[in-house]
């Protein structure tokens, strides 16, 4: 019986991370829906369980994020809407973001950011035009090393 608990509250909180996904150098937006007019704490967590930065505190944004994070907020009358805005996204972005509103004590709101590079699509376009079949064979071979190393960093970045 308390295994099927616990299995029930491990969906139930997977269920409450909203996931998003983009690619590298793109604008992402994760809105955060307060249930009253109450100020939000916007943190990021490398984890789940890890220790979080502070993104937007006190209605700032804090100074180690300011040059590409920024947060919009919409005024609704039954609660407001903070979205974190990430601009020129990178690899390392992907990570878990917590909303938590009324300064850290009310309701929490995770987002999990996925990162997709666009070096695989670049070089999966570069332009071979191998002279002979062993060049055309190098060529592949080439190719496919690069993939292999890039995928291989992506994964060690990622983590």
């Amino acid at each position: 019986m308390s295994i099927i608990i616990i299995i029930v509250i491990i969906i139930a909180a997977a269920e409450r991370i909203k996931q998003r996904t983009t690619y590298v150098g793109q604008t992402v937006k994760l809105p955060c829906r307060t249930t009253a007019s109450y100020y939000v704490d916007w943190r990021r967590l490398k984890t789940l369980r890890s220790d979080h930065a502070y993104i937007y505190f006190n209605g700032h944004v804090t100074p180690a994020y300011q040059s590409r994070f920024s947060v919009e907020i919409e005024k609704t009358g039954t609660g407001d809407v903070y979205t974190l805005v990430i601009a020129d996204v990178q690899l390392n972005d992907s990570v878990f973001y917590l909303c938590i509103e009324d300064a850290g004590l009310g309701n929490r709101h995770f987002f999990r950011l996925n990162v997709t590079g666009r070096l695989l699509e670049q070089l999966g376009s570069l332009n071979m035009t191998p002279t002979s079949a062993a060049a055309a064979a190098a060529a592949t071979t080439t190719t496919t090393i690069l993939l292999t190393i890039v995928m291989t960093i992506v994964r060690i970045i990622i983590g």
